[in-house]
């Protein structure tokens, strides 16, 4: 007891110290979380952030994270960048441990956790996550466990879940209509409705610090949409569009792409369950996606994790480590010659989903 007590008192004070002695500011969550946080407390508009930065910087991200975290706009910059840099490392771990468990049906081994949990926080898209202070990985663990709330009928929890993941409305294109037609083949045609309402009505509620702030902030948001510039992406669209002349044809095959990404991860909920449809609709939103950037891939992260929970024999360690590798060589390389551009790394998610697939078919080969 005594000894668990210390453990924790020395933790808390290394967090506390890191927070107020490290100098880790994060460009993304400045603009997009600290910025609008921060004008909330001293009633003003939340999306207004060029009062605050004058070098062009703009406030995107949907309202519902800015309500949650407010608290953090009371910090100075520096202290609340370091708070958010130890909330998503936090975030990262339970990801790692609660799908390492539900792999396996055990809590997972240490050295298994931590072997993993290191080559997660190492995978490229983490990093570059972890240096921009995204928002992503709260993003996923908020789908993952509203899915599991689905799993066992809890739909309030699920819809306030669902509610913080549409802070970045992109990155459930694939997870949000796949729970939604999962619902509709089980006949659960009320529940699904409810599911709809209960995420307008919880993600309303999740706003209403902006609202006591100022009444008409999302105007601000909407020109900030509006004049938000559009850059070259590792995107599937972007790549589509780039090289196929047709505006009509590539949404075609973007769509379509899209249609059947959905279908797969469906496919994959209705035998499996929410969870595993998740898992792998995170993924599949890599490939489909509309507008992704390349730290937007840590999407691939529970896929990743999911397999390296399977694989325990050496052929499928062996696949694992090639997809790893080829991530952090390979994205390094797209990286070095002239400019860098985040569109180089448009091949990262074809090589990781479909790498990892073909890993976890070698794994259930080898155990035939």
């Amino acid at each position: 007891m005594v000894f668990g007590l210390s453990l924790v008192g020395l933790i808390l004070f290394v967090v506390g110290l890191f927070i107020v002695a490290a100098d880790f500011s994060a460009w993304d969550f400045r603009n997009n979380l600290w910025g609008p946080a921060h004008l909330t407390w001293r009633g003003q508009s939340p999306y207004a952030v060029h009062r605050l930065f004058p070098d062009g910087s703009n406030a995107i991200w949907l309202p519902q994270a800015v309500g949650i975290f407010v608290p953090l706009g009371l910090l100075p910059l520096r202290e609340a960048s370091n708070a958010w840099l130890l909330v998503n490392i936090s975030g990262l771990a339970v990801l790692n441990w609660h799908l390492l468990k539900r792999a396996n049906g055990v809590n997972p081994e240490p050295g298994h956790l931590g072997i993993v949990l290191l080559a997660s926080a190492l995978f490229l898209p983490t990093i570059q996550h972890f240096i921009l202070g995204q928002i992503d990985l709260l993003i996923i663990l908020s789908l993952v466990f509203g899915s599991r709330f689905i799993e066992t009928r809890q739909l309030l929890p699920a819809a306030a879940l669902y509610a913080f993941g549409l802070t970045k409305p992109q990155l459930c294109i694939v997870v949000l209509p796949m729970i939604l037609s999962y619902l509709i083949s089980k006949q659960q045609f009320s529940q699904g409705l409810n599911l709809i309402g209960s995420i307008m009505v919880t993600g309303l509620i999740m706003t209403i610090p902006l609202w006591m702030a100022d009444t008409v902030w999302w105007r601000d948001l909407m020109a900030n949409l509006r004049r938000n510039p559009q850059w070259e992406q590792p995107s599937t669209w972007w790549l589509v569009q780039s090289h196929v002349g047709s505006p009509v044809l590539a949404l075609g095959i973007v769509g379509a792409l899209l249609a059947g990404s959905i279908l797969l991860a469906l496919d994959i909920c209705k035998k499996a369950g929410p969870v595993p449809g998740t898992v792998w609709g995170l993924a599949l939103t890599t490939v489909a996606g509309t507008y992704l950037w390349s730290w937007d891939f840590v999407l691939l992260l529970p896929l990743f994790i999911d397999t390296a929970a399977r694989a325990r024999r050496p052929a499928g360690i062996i696949g694992l480590a090639t997809v790893w590798l080829g991530v952090f060589v390979f994205g390094l390389l797209s990286l070095q010659p002239g400019p860098a551009s985040n569109a180089r790394l448009w091949w990262l998610p074809y090589w990781v989903f479909f790498g990892l697939a073909l890993c976890r078919r070698w794994v259930r080969s080898a155990e035939r």
